[in-house]
């Protein structure tokens, strides 16, 4: 390996030792009240997609279906 690329392994070997370690200072209750939306520990949120068609399948929908009722589902 040159040594530009040992340099840059080495460089991102330690800025992800780094991130953890911020990561594993900081407690759950923390980073849930900080973020813009803040996480409640009583429920979840979930981002579903709906996909009406796939390149290998074609056509993956049923006719007349309600996408937002399928996601919610």
């Amino acid at each position: 390996m040159s040594d530009f690329l040992q340099s840059m392994a080495e460089t991102s070997a330690e800025r992800v030792q780094a991130a953890k370690a911020r990561i594993a200072a900081r407690d759950l209750q923390n980073m849930a009240t900080e973020s813009p939306r803040p996480l409640t520990l009583d429920k979840f949120d979930l981002i579903a997609e709906v996909k009406r068609s796939s390149p290998s399948e074609g056509t993956l929908e049923q006719p007349g279906l309600d996408v937002v009722a399928q996601a919610r589902g």
